[in-house]
């Protein structure tokens, strides 16, 4: 199916994944579909990621987010440009910039190695940049972080693929 919930509500949407699942849980049947919605490909069993036609990633959502390992640090800004060169200096970080937030991430190693290194990180960047931030947060790896991964492009700013440094 080519991205079949285009167009459909929110509940419309659940829905059609719920008939989906029972569908696929009933039969055994496989279940292949296209979707440029990331919260959507969440509920598949396996993830397909393709760039320029060519398939960069393959496995279920949970392995392809634990590849990129530990947390991703985000933070919202006035100047992002102006404080990643600060942060990269200040702290030897190499911040990219995805959808107007600065995004520091880790590497599976990095994160077994500094497991709480986040959490120091992120009070020594408040101690000394507090006044240029909006906000700053720790998560967990996306489906998007993973896109952007591995093909080195965000998704859409102003209407345009547009690749993020890599």
């Amino acid at each position: 199916m080519d991205e079949p919930t285009t167009g459909l509500d929110p509940t419309a949407r659940i829905d059609l994944w719920n008939v989906l699942r029972q569908l696929q849980q009933d039969s055994g049947m496989t279940i292949f579909m296209t979707t440029h919605l990331l919260e959507e490909a969440e509920r598949a069993d396996r993830v397909a990621i393709l760039n320029a036609g060519k398939l960069v990633a393959l496995d279920q959502p949970d392995v392809l987010r634990q590849q990129l390992g530990g947390d991703v640090v985000s933070i919202k800004c006035a100047d992002p440009e102006s404080l990643s060169k600060l942060l990269a200096a200040e702290f030897n970080v190499q911040p990219r910039l995805v959808d107007g937030q600065l995004r520091l991430e880790q590497d599976a190693d990095a994160a077994i190695a500094e497991a709480s290194s986040n959490v120091a990180l992120v009070q020594r960047i408040m101690e000394q940049f507090g006044d240029q931030i909006q906000t700053i947060t720790v998560g967990r790896p996306s489906l998007e972080d993973v896109f952007i991964s591995k093909t080195g492009h965000q998704f859409f700013q102003s209407g345009e693929l547009v690749p993020t440094g890599e």
